[in-house]
């Protein structure tokens, strides 16, 4: 729950990155923030890759190299 009363507040400090074309590396814990901040990325036709304890050891190694 602390988690996700904190999603508007992070929504907001990356709409301000974005606007002003930040590139920014996130870190979050909490599933539930990372979906939420996952939706508004791809809302914004933002690229991003997303790498957690879901994604396999190759995936991850692959998309730490694109990054």
């Amino acid at each position: 729950m602390t988690g996700l009363a904190k999603v508007r507040g992070v929504l907001e400090f990356l709409e301000t990155l974005i606007e002003n074309k930040v590139k920014f590396l996130l870190f979050a814990h909490h599933y539930d923030v990372m979906d939420a901040i996952e939706d508004f990325v791809v809302k914004k036709k933002i690229g991003y890759i997303r790498i957690d304890g879901t994604v396999e050891a190759n995936k991850r190694y692959e998309a730490v190299r694109k990054f």
